[in-house]
């Protein structure tokens, strides 16, 4: 028996909401990164960009809509036991 990709069975529109958290924390982690390393008006930044992207990562998770997307490779409706 094969393994599979999905082990825990998570729909796509779980793993594009998580693909989306996953970016944004690696944005905020770089930010935060290139504020430790650097000085003055970089550092500054950095540092905004950081809190914002930390600031709107819940917000995008929540927007993220992939209904296209997921009808398009799984049109099987919510509920009907496929």
């Amino acid at each position: 028996m094969a393994a599979s990709l999905n082990p825990f069975d998570y729909k796509l529109s779980q793993i594009a909401k998580a693909a989306v958290a996953f970016v944004t924390a690696l944005i905020a982690i770089a930010t935060l990164i290139a504020s430790d390393l650097t000085t003055g008006g970089l550092s500054t930044a950095a540092g905004w960009v950081s809190g914002v992207v930390m600031v709107l990562t819940p917000v995008l998770v929540y927007l993220k809509r992939a209904e296209a997307v997921v009808e398009a490779v799984d049109p099987a409706k919510p509920g009907d036991g496929s």
